[in-house]
Protein backbone atom coordinates (compact mmCIF):
# COMPACT_ATOMS: atom_id res chain seq x y z
CA UNK A 1 0.00 0.00 0.00
CA UNK A 2 2.69 2.54 0.77
CA UNK A 3 4.50 1.98 -2.75
CA UNK A 4 1.15 2.48 -4.55
CA UNK A 5 0.51 5.52 -2.46
CA UNK A 6 4.51 6.95 -2.85
CA UNK A 7 3.99 6.22 -6.93
CA UNK A 8 1.31 8.22 -6.70
CA UNK A 9 2.59 10.99 -4.87
CA UNK A 10 5.28 11.57 -7.16
CA UNK A 11 3.02 10.76 -10.10
CA UNK A 12 0.96 14.16 -8.86
CA UNK A 13 4.57 15.98 -8.06
CA UNK A 14 5.55 15.42 -11.77
CA UNK A 15 1.81 16.97 -12.95
CA UNK A 16 2.13 19.78 -10.97
CA UNK A 17 6.07 20.86 -11.93
CA UNK A 18 5.18 19.94 -15.72
CA UNK A 19 1.65 22.55 -14.88
CA UNK A 20 3.80 24.99 -13.47
CA UNK A 21 6.86 25.15 -16.43
CA UNK A 22 3.83 25.20 -18.66
CA UNK A 23 2.31 28.73 -17.04
CA UNK A 24 5.96 29.93 -16.31
CA UNK A 25 6.81 29.48 -20.01
CA UNK A 26 3.65 31.10 -21.33
CA UNK A 27 4.11 33.82 -18.95
CA UNK A 28 7.59 34.73 -19.96
CA UNK A 29 6.82 34.29 -23.80
CA UNK A 30 3.17 36.71 -23.52
CA UNK A 31 5.50 38.89 -21.70
CA UNK A 32 8.32 38.84 -24.22
CA UNK A 33 5.72 39.63 -27.25
CA UNK A 34 4.70 42.70 -24.27
CA UNK A 35 8.15 43.54 -24.96
CA UNK A 36 9.58 43.78 -28.55
CA UNK A 37 6.14 44.02 -29.69
CA UNK A 38 6.01 42.44 -33.62
CA UNK A 39 9.47 41.34 -33.53
CA UNK A 40 10.72 44.66 -35.15
CA UNK A 41 13.68 45.97 -33.35
CA UNK A 42 12.75 50.20 -33.05
CA UNK A 43 15.33 51.78 -31.47
CA UNK A 44 14.82 55.31 -29.92
CA UNK A 45 16.74 58.31 -30.64
CA UNK A 46 19.87 59.12 -29.07
CA UNK A 47 20.87 62.16 -27.50
CA UNK A 48 23.90 63.82 -28.47
CA UNK A 49 27.23 62.60 -26.80
CA UNK A 50 25.62 59.26 -26.47
CA UNK A 51 26.14 55.95 -28.48
CA UNK A 52 25.31 52.52 -29.42
CA UNK A 53 26.99 49.17 -29.63
CA UNK A 54 26.41 47.20 -32.48
CA UNK A 55 26.57 43.50 -32.37
CA UNK A 56 28.95 42.17 -35.21
CA UNK A 57 30.58 45.40 -35.58
CA UNK A 58 34.65 45.41 -35.75
CA UNK A 59 35.62 46.89 -32.62
CA UNK A 60 38.47 49.18 -32.50
CA UNK A 61 37.36 51.18 -35.24
CA UNK A 62 38.19 54.84 -34.45
CA UNK A 63 34.84 56.97 -34.16
CA UNK A 64 33.75 59.05 -36.44
CA UNK A 65 32.95 62.95 -35.74
CA UNK A 66 29.96 64.79 -35.20
CA UNK A 67 30.33 66.11 -38.70
CA UNK A 68 30.92 63.54 -40.26
CA UNK A 69 27.80 61.72 -39.20
CA UNK A 70 25.78 64.72 -40.06
CA UNK A 71 27.19 64.87 -43.38
CA UNK A 72 26.30 61.28 -43.73
CA UNK A 73 22.93 61.73 -42.87
CA UNK A 74 22.36 64.22 -44.90
CA UNK A 75 23.53 62.71 -48.05
CA UNK A 76 23.26 59.28 -47.38
CA UNK A 77 24.14 58.02 -51.12
CA UNK A 78 27.92 60.11 -51.12
CA UNK A 79 30.49 57.71 -50.34
CA UNK A 80 32.57 58.45 -46.88
CA UNK A 81 36.31 58.30 -46.45
CA UNK A 82 36.83 55.35 -44.23
CA UNK A 83 38.33 56.19 -40.77
CA UNK A 84 42.16 56.23 -40.10
CA UNK A 85 43.01 53.33 -38.12
CA UNK A 86 45.36 53.52 -35.38
CA UNK A 87 49.41 52.34 -36.41
CA UNK A 88 50.61 49.73 -33.85
CA UNK A 89 53.89 48.97 -33.94
CA UNK A 90 55.53 45.78 -33.21
CA UNK A 91 57.67 45.39 -30.15
CA UNK A 92 60.76 45.07 -31.32
CA UNK A 93 62.62 41.40 -30.84
CA UNK A 94 65.80 41.05 -29.26
CA UNK A 95 68.32 39.34 -30.83
CA UNK A 96 69.84 37.50 -28.54
CA UNK A 97 68.81 35.86 -25.30
CA UNK A 98 71.49 34.17 -22.79
CA UNK A 99 69.52 31.26 -21.41
CA UNK A 100 69.39 31.38 -17.21
CA UNK A 101 69.12 28.46 -15.09
CA UNK A 102 65.06 27.42 -15.17
CA UNK A 103 64.19 28.70 -17.89
CA UNK A 104 63.12 26.60 -21.18
CA UNK A 105 62.73 27.45 -25.24
CA UNK A 106 59.07 27.44 -24.41
CA UNK A 107 59.35 30.48 -22.00
CA UNK A 108 61.41 32.41 -24.31
CA UNK A 109 59.26 32.47 -26.90
CA UNK A 110 56.43 33.41 -24.82
CA UNK A 111 58.37 36.31 -23.68
CA UNK A 112 59.78 37.54 -26.47
CA UNK A 113 57.19 36.44 -29.36
CA UNK A 114 54.11 36.24 -27.05
CA UNK A 115 53.07 33.18 -28.10
CA UNK A 116 54.49 29.54 -27.42
CA UNK A 117 53.59 27.73 -30.26
CA UNK A 118 55.01 24.38 -31.03
CA UNK A 119 56.23 25.28 -34.89
CA UNK A 120 57.68 28.85 -33.45
CA UNK A 121 59.84 26.65 -30.58
CA UNK A 122 60.80 24.29 -32.84
CA UNK A 123 61.55 27.13 -35.46
CA UNK A 124 63.72 28.92 -32.71
CA UNK A 125 65.26 25.76 -32.18
CA UNK A 126 66.02 24.99 -35.97
CA UNK A 127 67.51 28.57 -36.49
CA UNK A 128 69.94 27.87 -33.35
CA UNK A 129 70.80 24.44 -34.69
CA UNK A 130 69.55 22.39 -32.04
CA UNK A 131 68.70 18.90 -32.61
CA UNK A 132 65.70 19.40 -29.96
CA UNK A 133 63.79 22.62 -28.14
CA UNK A 134 64.68 20.71 -24.99
CA UNK A 135 68.76 20.94 -25.98
CA UNK A 136 69.17 24.23 -24.52
CA UNK A 137 71.60 24.72 -21.14
CA UNK A 138 72.14 27.97 -19.02
CA UNK A 139 74.24 30.76 -20.21
CA UNK A 140 73.94 29.10 -23.79
CA UNK A 141 73.51 32.23 -26.48
CA UNK A 142 70.30 31.83 -28.62
CA UNK A 143 69.94 33.71 -31.98
CA UNK A 144 66.40 35.07 -32.11
CA UNK A 145 65.20 36.18 -35.51
CA UNK A 146 62.68 37.88 -36.41
CA UNK A 147 59.24 36.78 -36.29
CA UNK A 148 58.52 37.75 -39.60
CA UNK A 149 60.75 35.05 -40.91
CA UNK A 150 59.64 32.48 -38.56
CA UNK A 151 56.64 30.75 -39.60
Amino acid sequence: MRIVLGVLILIGLFIGASWLRHRFTTDARSASERAWGSGELKLAPIEEGWGRALVGVQSGVAPAALEEVRAAQQAPNAPTPPAPQPQRQPKPVQATHVVQAGENLGRICAQVYGTSDKRLVEAVAKANGLTSPNAIRAGQTLVLPDRAQLP
